[in-house]
């Protein structure tokens, strides 16, 4: 691992989040880390060498939402391993999803049992 890389990465993610007015909070909560994972992100003890694959995918996402692209410090992980592939976000429920049933559909479903409802009171009565 070069020394160059090491310190250079973690000084390049505090500098962007500071000069985005992000605070460590913040960005624990849009990554879902602890904000002690987030400073150790930023610490010189970064050490890029024995990240595990999931810490390895946290900083890429970390240093996604603050628009670094982290290729440039590839040589530093072992070797074999490529960090700056782009992975796209996967879309969260949204309020606006669309209903499996469509209204129209489910208006007549209500309107057909209310009609089986009247025809078997009516037959129950006679």
């Amino acid at each position: 691992m070069t020394e160059t890389a090491k310190p250079k990465l973690h000084e390049l993610l505090k500098k962007a989040r500071v000069s985005q007015a992000l605070t460590l909070e913040m960005v624990s909560e849009r990554l879902k880390l602890t904000k002690a994972q987030i400073e150790y992100f930023e610490s010189p003890d970064l050490d890029l060498e024995h990240l595990s694959p999931f810490q390895r995918g946290y900083l890429r996402n970390y240093a996604d939402i603050l628009s670094i692209d982290i290729g440039e410090f590839e040589s530093a992980f072992p070797d074999g391993i490529t960090v700056s592939s782009h992975l796209s976000r996967v879309e969260q429920d949204s309020a606006e999803q669309k209903p499996m049933i469509s209204n129209s559909v489910m208006r007549w479903g209500m309107w057909a049992i209310i009609a089986v409802i009247v025809i078997v009171l009516i037959a129950i009565n006679q």
